[in-house]
């Protein structure tokens, strides 16, 4: 599911459940921190993570690549079915008939620009910064205005990073499995003014569990920093080869999947590969404005800039690491101060049903000021 598609609409309150279902900075919301692939980068002053969209963007390149083809197609039905109506006349059936291929040539057409736009010749990423010393996320995301040969031009959201702001778990209406994190700016009315979506796609139940977790991952190191945070589920590569295109395809289709059945995928694998490298290959790394790279300026020294040299980035060098017991597979900390449901899956559960315990949000307000850093 991909938020670019099924969008919040902007100018109404924000969606039921998500507003049901805050995430609050200050305090813990279940027992588990750890990250699960939203990594670019981490240091003392910020981390770099993905967007919500990210992770499969194969499947949006996809339908602009079949949108592109069938306004193609509809185009040269367009033109045969002009040169057989002129050579009849001019008829009024034959006119109605022309009508189908150029309503298919401007829906698909339209589709394919209003889409494509931001998909091909723009950004190889969209990344958010969660910076520890401002206290902000600055979000990098589409807009009208971006292009590929005015950096400057990025749109860029600078989201507070207080209770006051407003961040929920979305579900996916269409489905109910589809589970992501948003960011909506409002208005004094409370009406929905922009959407920002963090993160990447958890599924199901035991997605919930991953994204709550994923949350407690950043609250930790805003609130505590990098010191002791586990480290992530793998350094996500910046500028991405095909090798790398190729396994976000095949990982997409499940972590966990046998041989048998990635063998099977992989004309469907090799496919959405191919979608994904295009619209990689025609974008260029996004520059942030000069304020943004100043206030996250990074010490020389600093002890925990990663990733570095000797640190495996992306999927394919960070297996292999974790193969040869050189990086840690599934890295995870309890949060030692929590008070709720101990087992992750029940407490997904509860916030899945609605039945998430209400003094969790009072309570657990206080639960991280103790280690707070100022």
């Amino acid at each position: 599911m991909d938020d670019r598609i099924f969008s919040a609409k902007l100018g109404k309150p924000i969606p039921e459940w998500d507003n049901a279902h805050r995430l609050p900075i200050s305090g813990w919301v279940g027992p588990d921190c750890k990250d699960s692939a939203t990594i670019f980068q981490i240091n003392s002053t910020f981390m770099e993570v993905t967007e919500q969209s990210h992770m499969i963007r194969q499947w949006f390149a996809g339908g602009i690549v079949v949108a592109v083809l069938m306004t193609t197609g509809m185009a040269m039905l367009m033109v045969g079915a002009l040169r057989i109506v002129s050579e009849k006349g001019w008829p009024i059936g034959g006119l109605f008939s022309l009508m189908i291929p150029i309503l298919g040539f401007l829906g698909f057409g339209a589709i394919a620009c209003h889409f494509g736009c931001k998909e091909f010749f723009a950004r190889k990423i969209y990344p958010l910064r969660f910076n520890r010393r401002t206290k902000k996320v600055y979000a990098l995301v589409r807009a009208l205005s971006d292009n590929a040969s005015n950096n400057e031009s990025n749109f860029m959201e600078e989201i507070e990073w207080s209770d006051q702001s407003v961040f929920c778990i979305h579900r996916a209406d269409q489905d109910g499995v589809h589970y992501w994190i948003r960011y909506y700016k409002v208005d004094a009315s409370g009406l929905v003014q922009k959407v920002v979506a963090i993160g990447r796609d958890w599924e199901g139940d035991d997605g919930i569990e991953e994204l709550i977790a994923q949350w407690n991952y950043w609250c930790w190191y805003m609130s505590r920093g990098p010191a002791d945070l586990p480290k992530p589920c793998l350094y996500l590569a910046k500028d991405e080869k095909l090798r790398e295109s190729f396994l976000y395809c095949l990982y997409e289709m499940g972590f966990q999947e046998s041989v048998t059945f990635r063998v099977a995928a992989m004309p469907v694998v090799l496919m959405l590969t191919f979608f994904r490298a295009f619209a990689i290959f025609t974008c260029v790394l996004p520059k942030w404005p000069a304020y943004v790279e100043e206030n996250c300026r990074v010490d020389p020294d600093d002890p925990f800039d990663e990733p570095r040299a000797g640190t495996p980035v992306g999927w394919y060098a960070t297996n292999l690491a974790i193969f040869a017991g050189a990086y840690p597979a599934g890295d995870q900390k309890k949060i030692d101060d929590w008070i709720g449901e101990t087992d992750g899956k029940r407490n997904a559960q509860q916030w899945a049903e609605d039945k998430f315990i209400a003094h969790i949000r009072s309570e657990s307000r206080n639960m991280m000021s103790d280690g707070e850093e100022t």
